[in-house]
């Protein structure tokens, strides 16, 4: 008989009560994702081979529910299933608004693409927008990206609770992942 791992508590919704969760073997994965880990380096440090890890990780965007691993770190940070990171650092120089309007839409499961058409911006623009957070920060991919902002409290954290409930005050009568309409700007 199989044991199912133990839960990862976080915050309960403010509208519904039900705190947020998350199996602890996905907790594992998306602690490993928000710190910046490759695929390949998750196999390593796991045991597991990269196809193994990839649908680990479609599993984790199906519980949470995310799009992309830039997507889970921040649903699963406003839902207080990631702790601050220890090592998150205010740069010299303040974000530009643009920056952080891109990284906001990014966290939110925008595409580069989607990002450019929606903003009037080029796709060359957002590229360089997301290099520049990336060098700002000294971070390598854009979930790690979300996870220092996050810990800096420079994104907005709009409901914090990944639940799919239909007719959810904060979600409407559809499922909760943000649509290009409900992404908050700066």
């Amino acid at each position: 008989m199989l044991s199912v791992p133990p839960a990862v508590t976080g915050h309960p919704c403010p509208a519904c009560g039900k705190p947020a969760s998350l199996r602890h073997d996905l907790h594992h994965l998306l602690t490993r994702i928000a710190v910046g880990l490759t695929n390949r380096r998750i196999a390593a440090a796991t045991g597991r081979t990269e196809s193994e890890v990839i649908r680990w990780t479609s599993t984790l965007y199906q519980e949470l529910p995310a799009r992309s691993r830039i997507q889970a770190v921040d649903v699963a940070f406003r839902a207080g299933l990631l702790p601050l990171s220890a090592d998150a650092r205010q740069p010299e120089q303040g974000f530009a608004p643009t920056t952080l309007l891109v990284a906001t839409q990014r966290a939110h499961g925008l595409r580069l693409e989607e990002i450019a058409l929606r903003n009037g911006l080029t796709l060359g623009t957002v590229k360089t927008h997301t290099d520049r957070l990336h060098k700002q920060l000294g971070v390598g991919n854009g979930a790690r990206a979300v996870y220092v902002l996050h810990s800096l409290n420079a994104l907005p954290r709009p409901h914090p609770c990944p639940c799919t409930t239909t007719g959810h005050p904060d979600h409407g009568p559809g499922p909760s992942r943000p649509t290009p309409d409900s992404v908050e700007t700066l």
